[in-house]
């Protein structure tokens, strides 16, 4: 299966379907269905979901969808897959009627169109357990049908497929998506960015965005480092360094995987994830995205492994484009 194939379901189901007004005067629209996967994951699905929109008025004008979370499960022959969608902002090509909701009378019902929903999810499969990201389109139409079948359809596509060599292990903490920009990496220095872990998890490998476009020739080795949030909100005591990879002068962008041995079991909390560079200079580059105050940096001889603390460190707003993976 290559990167971006389709994970298309929809179906024509009977599901329970209710309201609920809220204090702040919106109206959450809550659903449960079941119906049939598609492709990469053939099967059944059972979704619970809760649409949270602002009323219209009488004429049904378009008005904001602020919030939607389905929790979601797949049974299929190539892996169970689980996991919940998110609409991260508001959209306002939705259609709903005025005054609220009543539970149980038809009146209630609207219909909305809303698209990019993107969301995070998590995949339970034969290979093992790790991290998705998808855009969903979802309809509910119920003029399509009589009042206890609703007529529903969505849409789904992976960002990233079953074989991407990221998708491993579960991406616990840090961003999957790569920055757009890249800096070169000076000889004998380190630089990390901090990221929030929610739940306890196992850390076994760092994936750094990288690539050997600093330079024509030569090379330029890297280890992966990993410290606990100090006082004041900069990295502290080492945790774990990993094994080394070295990149060639002209390596082509990518995900580099970055060991450790043993793996680290961490608690909750913020920890910066970053790369130590050895001597040969600006060869090797790391990706990153702009955010205010995302990543410290400073001196480290790079023969005796990463200082533990961190150090004294210089700031600036290069959020590096690397996550921890492992389990939970």
């Amino acid at each position: 299966m290559a990167e971006d194939d389709p994970f298309v379901s929809s179906g024509t189901t009977r599901f329970h379907l209710d309201c609920r007004n809220n204090d702040d005067g919106t109206v959450t629209e809550i659903m449960d269905l079941a119906g049939t996967s598609g492709a990469p994951y053939p099967g059944t699905y059972d979704e619970h979901a809760e649409v949270r929109i602002r009323p219209g008025d009488p004429t049904f004008p378009a008005v904001d969808v602020l919030a939607v979370r389905a929790d979601f499960t797949i049974r299929s022959s190539v892996g169970q897959v689980t996991g919940t969608k998110r609409l991260p902002a508001p959209v306002t090509n939705g259609a709903y009627p005025a005054g609220g909701c009543s539970p149980g009378d038809s009146s209630h019902y609207g219909r909305f169109l809303s698209e990019n929903l993107d969301y995070t999810a998590t995949i339970v499969s034969a290979g093992g357990v790790f991290t998705d990201r998808g855009i969903a389109r979802f309809q509910h139409d119920p003029t399509r049908v009589d009042r206890d079948t609703v007529y529903s359809e969505f849409n789904e596509t992976f960002a990233s497929s079953l074989n991407a060599p990221e998708q491993n292990d579960s991406a616990l903490f840090g961003p999957r998506t790569p920055g757009g920009s890249f800096s070169a990496m000076s000889a004998n220095a380190k630089r990390a960015s901090p990221f929030t872990l929610y739940y306890p998890a196992t850390v076994r490998k760092l994936y750094a965005f990288v690539d050997g476009n600093g330079a024509t020739i030569g090379s330029q080795t890297v280890r992966g480092v990993l410290y606990r949030n100090g006082p004041g909100n900069v990295p502290g005591a080492l945790v774990a360094p990993t094994f080394q990879f070295t990149v060639p002068a002209g390596m082509s962008a990518r995900y580099v995987p970055l060991y450790l041995a043993p793996p680290t079991k961490l608690t909750p909390g913020v920890y910066w994830i970053g790369l130590q560079s050895a001597s040969t200079n600006g060869v090797a580059r790391f990706a990153w995205s702009s955010k205010p105050n995302s990543r410290r940096y400073n001196v480290d001889g790079y023969a005796d492994g990463p200082s533990d603390p961190f150090g004294t460190a210089a700031l600036d707003d290069q959020q590096m484009s690397i996550f921890a993976a492992g389990s939970y």
